[in-house]
């Protein structure tokens, strides 16, 4: 039974992929928004200061 129409068989193909391929691309990232839970959470896990309220930078 040959089945060509499903592409998950084996076939015979090149090494690389050729045409134009690109990087599938990753979702557009968003400005992030760090609020003080968050800010809170990434300070404790770099053990850094963990100041409550603004950052100081």
């Amino acid at each position: 039974m040959e089945d060509t129409s499903a592409p998950h068989q084996l076939q015979p193909h090149p090494t690389a992929p050729q045409g134009n391929v690109t990087q599938p691309g990753h979702k557009k990232p968003q400005e992030r928004k760090i609020n003080d839970a968050r800010d809170h959470h990434c300070e404790s896990r770099r053990g850094g200061a963990v100041n409550r309220g603004e950052a100081e930078q």
